[in-house]
């Protein structure tokens, strides 16, 4: 199943990134990996933005029992 993948920021919108082509058979999850110093979206194994820059500066960390459950 060829894809690729692009990544916006809501607030303001803004294109972050656009991947290129990449099979996605079997392969579409979808990983988030936002704090520090990680920083990553990942769609299925192929598929990587990193450096993505946070979209609320000022909140306060989730706490571990909502990262990981």
């Amino acid at each position: 199943m060829p894809a690729f993948a692009r990544l916006y920021r809501i607030q303001p919108e803004t294109l972050l990134g656009e991947s290129n082509v990449a099979d996605l058979w079997m392969n579409g999850e979808l990983y988030w990996w936002l704090n520090p110093p990680v920083n990553a979206v990942q769609v299925g194994r192929d598929i990587v933005f990193e450096n993505v820059p946070p979209e609320c500066t000022d909140c306060p960390r989730l706490p571990a029992s909502a990262v990981m459950p």
